[in-house]
């Protein structure tokens, strides 16, 4: 599909990456540095704490979400797997849990919207369909 894509939701990320797992990511948006070709990004917490040292700032990854406007939406599935490969595992025997979904439609064709979450740590994606009630048999 070559249209621009809605794209609204979030993928909460718990616990949530830490800078140096992320801060190479394609999936980073920083204004120097983000790849405009990807149709997701990582939502970014920034803490500061007042130090001896100076000023600390942390930065987390707490959220996926859209990337911005004019999205095409072609490669959220692989885009996804990709962050759950790369971010699903947290030490030896607890895992990353991604909570949310992401909803696409694309506004130019008719009946395309899409749903993707992130299901034991493998994208996934819903096409919703359609129902005939049993009284129509």
């Amino acid at each position: 599909m070559g249209y621009s894509a809605d794209i609204s939701g979030e993928i909460q990320i718990v616990p949530p990456i830490p800078w140096v797992e992320f801060a190479n990511s394609p999936h980073y948006r920083a204004v120097t540095d983000w790849a405009y070709g990807n149709d997701l990004c990582f939502e970014v917490v920034e803490t500061t704490t007042a130090t001896n040292d100076g000023v600390l700032t942390k930065r987390q990854a707490v959220a996926i979400v859209c990337g911005g406007d004019e999205r095409r939406g072609n490669d959220i599935l692989e885009e996804l797997e990709g962050i759950a490969k790369a971010h699903g595992q947290v030490g030896r025997d607890r895992g990353r849990v991604f909570v949310g979904r992401l909803d696409v439609r694309w506004p130019d064709i008719e009946s395309s919207e899409k749903r993707y979450k992130i299901v034991d740590g493998h994208a996934v994606e819903y096409a919703p369909s359609v129902l005939w009630p049993n009284a129509s048999e």
